[in-house]
């Protein structure tokens, strides 16, 4: 990657990705979630010499969450495909990125992995707590290499049944430019 992009503008990384076909979009939304259940978005990087960057991953809800992430968790059972959207509207490929649905009452079944350090907690009314990790975190904020793979948890704290989305931005590069 050449230092314009590690030491300048973000943005014209982001640009160069979308106009070459290498940025996609993946999400769910899990509807009538019971309170203390958990669902999960899992991103896993297929490819072998192409690493992906999660741009802001995001989970939003219409009652109060908590959000984690899990680097490289165990697919016990696989979960319902989500589909990956490649945002070159001309272009229809995954980029080599797959991403199914697990966590409580779905099909996929996840454990273990390294679990991030929990830093925001808020409720879906407060945008600015919606991503994992630093409240407002922007950008790139993950790096999943090839054959590895990242969760994104999100459970229901409403002391009801809420409606919970989890999305990702995502970007390839291959591995000799990093």
């Amino acid at each position: 990657m050449t230092d314009r992009y590690i030491n300048g503008d973000v943005s014209d990384f982001i640009l160069d990705a979308i106009r070459t076909g290498r940025a996609y979009r993946a999400g769910a939304l899990f509807t009538g979630v019971a309170n203390t259940d958990t669902k999960s978005l899992l991103v896993e990087n297929t490819n072998t010499d192409t690493a992906v960057f999660v741009l802001e991953p995001t989970a939003s809800s219409d009652g109060q969450i908590h959000i984690t992430k899990r680097g490289t968790p165990t697919v016990d059972t696989e979960g319902d495909a989500a589909e990956v959207t490649n945002k070159r509207t001309d272009k229809d490929d995954d980029g080599g990125i797959t991403v199914t649905t697990a966590g409580d009452g779905e099909t996929g079944v996840l454990s273990g992995g390294d679990t991030y350090p929990t830093v925001t907690a808020g409720s879906g009314s407060n945008p600015s707590n919606r991503a994992p990790g630093t409240s407002g975190e922007t950008r790139v904020s993950d790096l999943i290499l090839p054959g590895e793979s990242l969760a994104i948890d999100a459970t229901n704290e409403s002391g009801g049944t809420s409606d919970i989305s989890i999305s990702g931005e995502f970007i390839t590069v291959p591995t000799v430019r990093l």
